[in-house]
């Protein structure tokens, strides 16, 4: 209370404040920054002005807006992988001012400076992915993959070997915000989690946020992905294929009315060469399938922007097993996402940047089996679960002054959840075995933030986000979200601080099984608050050079209410009406953290060094004794080195070096032999009290890329995932180990029961090749 009470204060002060210290006086200068050969807007672009050492970016619509006391205005734009612009403009304008930049690819000689030009807007905790430096990463399976990017920077890692969940500063996956296009995905995977669920050609941008968050984003606790789809290109018809082992992508992009109204069409598969990998023998087979398709209609005029973007994925596995001539089962495994969104902005007046969302979304689940027993009788077993949500967003920027800016807006959405129905039909009849109640979740959340400069080197951010929910069985909570941040600079350093305060009204239960998706999603409800957590953040920056960069932040997290399965506990068999008995409820955890990074941006050589210390441990009265332990993926330790290396002017090599803590699980410490069942029993003392060995791993990639004069271009990828063939951990178990020894001075051989840990590796020296051309 004593902290909303400071926010709130923290935040009006620097309403009152910004009028007698930033009067209203000054020309406006707006405008749009495009690619310059496609017309496609470009995100975060930072334009500086080096005569007042003010700077700003770019909005998710390449718009910006500065005010200036003079007549005219020199600014400089960067822009990772493109040509620096210096350029000088007339502040009195009838109209938006419109910039175009040029790919650096795309010059015969570019002069490539770092990218921490000085008055560059960095926000604490924000990590910025164009595509440029996503196809610098070597590609998993010969793909560029934007999840497994993120997990090569500080503070974000990857569950297991191979797989696309990732888990931000000490948080689980469901405590990230994952956004396409401003609508949310569920369940961010494709292929057992191996491939994310976002086809890298049609990705524009990525902008994840895992401290100081802006007071727009609310409902998680660890972060957000905001994922924007390209707007297609405005000027030239594009067809690209992807040929590759385990999926093939389209894309086809290009203007429908030249320089207005622009497509984007975008589809990935699996195909025959992932049926074989995952095939089974003898009497049984495997299949496996999935597709992703991405659309887009973008409406662009001088002042305002229409868009429809939609985006639909599905995973399909089949199990067959015969066991006898007349016993035979097929399990069958599905999940997929549907989303919509719809969003309107405009530039209203010489001040005011105006947009309005509305999205859908709807993620489903299923687990179905059928068996055949010897008398041919039938007994197919459905289990579905989904989440359907619409949502509707009013967002406004507005320039007050050179020194003063501030956003503001209303957000609210309705979410439908079922987290799982059960069924069994006898050819004639279904029967219901069981179904959770359908809840609703009524969200709405108002929001404010202010940002004011206080002379040249200090700029302060207020922001207050109000939370209101309206859960399962009617129960209503309400909470006050503070943000704070302060950007101090000394010389080349750059100093922030943050703080944040989240509520998240969904809960995650997950089964411990590999493989078949079984996330079950159920909503807070009477009894069962909203989870939550207060963010601390501290970070300290600087250029070295025209060609380096480093970073450094620590932050601490603590948690309130959060829920954990009980030991022994599998939802996929549990009632889930009173899933809350079987779970250990109002939980407080503590994470904490060093986060550093080097970065080298050269005319041939570019790559970064990431490196994180972390912890992270959780309490619950009715586990482990009450006592704190470990998250599964609490890594002490992560260490990632990724380059690139400009060969020529068509070839191209990539590498990334890996090296973590392995992750947390609960083993067994000893075994007993019960007599009386006649079977080894495990004796466990405390929840994830063991680690795996330790992670490492080295990946190569060698890429040619060629573009004739025609506009006709191909890029060929081949490359080595895990070139010394480590054998990393996919999943480890332990298993009794029972045998015969005789003991010394016995005359006898005696039953020994020892315990085994068995790993399971997935991924050992796994060549890939893809080829992608214009058609």
């Amino acid at each position: 209370m004593i902290m909303f009470r400071i926010a709130l204060f923290y935040s009006l002060l620097l309403a009152a404040a910004s009028f007698p210290v930033c009067p209203l006086s000054g020309q406006h200068l707006s405008g749009y920054i495009t690619d310059k050969a496609s017309g496609e807007s470009l995100i975060g672009v930072h334009i500086y002005d080096p005569e007042s050492q003010t700077g700003t970016t770019t909005n998710a619509f390449g718009f910006f807006q500065m005010i200036s006391p003079e007549d005219s205005l020199r600014l400089q734009l960067s822009y990772v992988g493109y040509q620096t612009v210096d350029t000088t403009i007339a502040v009195a304008r009838s109209g938006p001012l419109k910039i175009g930049m040029q790919q650096a690819a795309e010059l015969p000689e570019v002069e490539v400076h770092g990218t921490s030009t000085a008055g560059e807007s960095r926000q604490l905790g924000r990590t910025m992915i164009p595509m440029e430096q996503l196809n610098k990463v070597p590609p998993l399976l010969g793909a560029p993959d934007p999840f497994k990017a993120l997990a090569l920077t500080p503070g974000i890692s990857n569950g297991t070997d191979g797989t696309s969940d990732i888990y931000v500063r000490g948080g689980t996956p469901d405590q990230n915000l994952i956004l396409y296009d401003g609508a949310k995905v569920y369940n961010a995977n494709h292929l057992f989690g191996l491939l994310s669920p976002f086809n890298p050609d049609v990705v524009k941008d990525i902008q994840v946020y895992k401290g100081a968050f802006p007071a727009r984003y609310g409902g998680r606790l660890s972060s957000v992905v905001d994922v924007s789809g390209k707007e297609g290109d405005k000027q030239r018809t594009i067809r690209k294929l992807t040929i590759g082992l385990v999926n093939s992508r389209l894309l086809l992009e290009g203007p429908i009315v030249k320089n207005k109204l622009s497509y984007t069409f975008g589809a990935r598969s699996a195909h025959l060469a992932a049926l074989l990998l995952l095939g089974g023998k003898g009497d049984g087979y495997q299949n496996y399938y999935f597709y992703d398709l991405n659309g887009k209609l973008n409406f662009k005029t001088d002042k305002s922007n229409l868009s429809l973007s939609t985006y639909s994925s599905w995973d399909n596995w089949l199990i067959a097993e015969q066991w006898t001539r007349e016993q035979k089962s097929k399990l069958k495994s599905s999940w997929g996402n549907r989303t919509a969104s719809l969003r309107y902005a405009r530039a209203t007046g010489k001040r005011l940047f105006l947009q309005g969302l509305l999205t859908y979304n709807r993620y489903q689940q299923s687990l179905s089996q059928k068996l055949v027993d010897v008398s041919g009788a039938i007994s197919p077993l459905l289990s579905q679960a989904f989440i359907q949500e619409w949502d509707a967003k009013l967002d406004a920027d507005y320039q007050a002054s050179r020194d003063w800016q501030f956003n503001f807006g209303l957000e609210g959405g309705l979410l439908r959840i079922n987290p799982r129905s059960v069924s069994v039909s006898s050819g004639i009849d279904s029967t219901l075995l069981g179904a959770a109640m359908t809840d609703w979740v009524l969200r709405l959340a108002p929001y404010v933030e202010n940002e004011i400069r206080l002379g040249e080197r200090l700029q302060l951010t207020g922001g207050l986000r109000f939370a209101f929910f309206r859960v399962a069985g009617g129960q209503q909570y309400a909470y006050p979200e503070p943000r704070l941040s302060m950007d101090l600079r000394a010389g080349p350093y750059l100093f922030k601080a943050a703080y944040a305060h989240m509520h998240q009204p969904l809960h995650l239960l997950t089964a411990n099984a590999v493989g078949i998706s079984n996330n079950i999603w159920v909503s807070a409800k009477a009894g069962v608050r909203p989870q939550s957590v207060i963010h601390y953040s501290l970070g300290a920056e600087r250029p070295i050079g025209k060609e380096w960069f480093a970073s450094a932040e620590v932050y601490y997290k603590k948690y309130r209410r959060l829920v954990d399965p009980l030991p022994g506990v599998d939802f996929l068999q549990t009632d889930l009406d009173q899933w809350e008995i079987n779970s250990g409820l109002d939980g407080l955890g503590r994470a904490g953290g060093l986060e550093v990074m080097l970065r080298h941006e050269g005319e041939r050589l570019s790559g970064w060094l990431a490196y994180t210390w972390s912890t992270s441990e959780v309490r619950f009265d009715r586990i482990n004794d009450g006592n704190w332990y470990f998250r599964k993926f609490d890594r002490r330790h992560d260490v990632s080195v990724t380059g690139a290396w400009k060969m020529s002017n068509h070839w191209e090599f990539l590498t990334t070096f890996v090296l973590n803590s392995g992750y947390r699980l609960t083993l067994p410490h000893s075994l007993y032999f019960d007599p009386i069942s006649n079977f080894p029993v495990a004796v466990y003392e405390g929840r994830n009290n063991e680690k795996t060995p330790l992670y490492h791993r080295l990946d190569i990639a060698f890429r040619r890329h060629r573009v004739y004069p025609s506009g006709r271009q191909w890029t060929f990828n081949i490359g080595i995932y895990n070139v010394y063939a480590r054998n990393n951990p996919y999943y480890m178990i332990a298993e009794p180990n029972l045998e015969y020894r005789q003991p010394p001075g016995y005359t006898e051989p005696k039953l020994a029961v020892g315990n085994r840990a068995n790993i399971w590796s997935f991924f050992r020296f796994l060549p890939f090749v893809n080829y992608t051309f214009s058609l």
